[in-house]
């Protein structure tokens, strides 16, 4: 084990991170993981670059939380063709597929800033700053990119027997390596999964009998202005895929994501339920997973078709 460790912590100082503090903590974590036999075989030699040494630190999180949530990932090296994590449910199983995207297009944005000063007799001082800023048009071809590559393979490993067709299937969408993540508008990504709700007034009815809410479907625009159609989950896309678990982790992040501070912090740890999801409010509650804050607005439209 101690030449494992040894070279896995060459490739976290080549790759990611000098910093004492992070490879200790991921060293730790990688001895806990391998000594419970639940890595690859070839876990470190795909450790060869920025993306890929990301992907396994990913991963490292992911099993960790994982197991800080009670479950027991299923022993034995794994083979080619099995998911990254697997671990018992109540009576089924649940198989989870880890993505990592990291290099995502930025662009300038300006954001107030105001200092304080504790001194009465002094005037506060406000300006902007220039902060740089992940660009959804780079982002969302990433993670549509990422959704349908672990669709694809949760297709090979029911074809190939390493996963039942009652087991829980997750793809696991970990965002917390993206450059200025903290600055990522988390809600806006439930349009990839879910067709966008417009609330309709047909002011050519009388009042009160013209309202409704339409749904469209969320288009996925590249940089190069590609344009493909999403709300993957609406549109019955992925029928083998339980659902899509959005998160923001890294190792400075790794506890915050279980109680979130302000409502809209939920977006960074949220489960997007596909069609005819078999994950249960008890298995999201288990991992501490939030679930999408529902519109109330929205909801009595639908149920009386009329506003509020």
């Amino acid at each position: 084990m101690v030449q494992k460790v040894l070279e896995f912590t060459d490739a976290v100082k080549k790759y990611y991170s000098e910093d004492g503090s992070v490879v200790s903590f991921y060293s730790s974590l990688y001895r806990e993981m391998i000594s419970n036999d639940v890595l690859d075989i070839n876990f470190v030699s795909q450790m060869v670059d920025v993306d890929t040494t990301c992907q396994r630190l990913s991963e490292l999180l992911i099993l960790k939380h994982c197991v800080e949530s009670g479950f027991t990932i299923l022993k034995g090296k794994k083979k080619k063709g099995s998911p990254d994590i697997t671990f018992e449910f109540e009576t089924r199983k649940v198989n989870i597929e880890v993505i990592t995207p990291r290099m995502v297009t930025e662009a300038a944005s300006s954001f107030a800033q105001i200092d304080c000063t504790p001194f009465k007799s002094a005037r506060s001082e406000r300006r902007s700053v220039i902060v740089p800023t992940p660009k959804m048009e780079s982002l969302h071809p990433r993670i549509t990119g990422a959704l349908k590559e672990k669709a694809d393979k949760f297709e090979g490993y029911i074809s190939g027997g390493a996963v039942a067709k009652g087991d829980i299937n997750i793809v696991c969408i970990n965002l917390g390596f993206v450059d200025g993540n903290d600055l990522i508008d988390y809600p806006y990504l439930k349009n990839i999964f879910y067709k966008q709700e417009v609330i309709y007034i047909d002011i050519e009815k009388e009042a009160g009998s013209g309202v409704g809410i339409r749904e469209y479907d969320f288009t996925v625009v590249k940089e190069t202005g590609a344009e493909f159609r999403a709300s993957y989950f609406d549109n019955f896309y992925f029928s083998h895929i339980d659902g899509a678990w959005v998160v923001s982790c890294n190792e400075k992040v790794r506890v915050n994501i279980r109680k979130p501070v302000y409502e809209h912090d939920i977006y960074r740890n949220v489960f997007y339920a596909g069609k005819n999801s078999k994950a249960s409010d008890s298995l999201l509650a288990a991992l501490s997973i939030n679930s999408p804050a529902s519109d109330g607005f929205i909801a009595h439209i639908k149920t009386h078709g009329k506003l509020p």
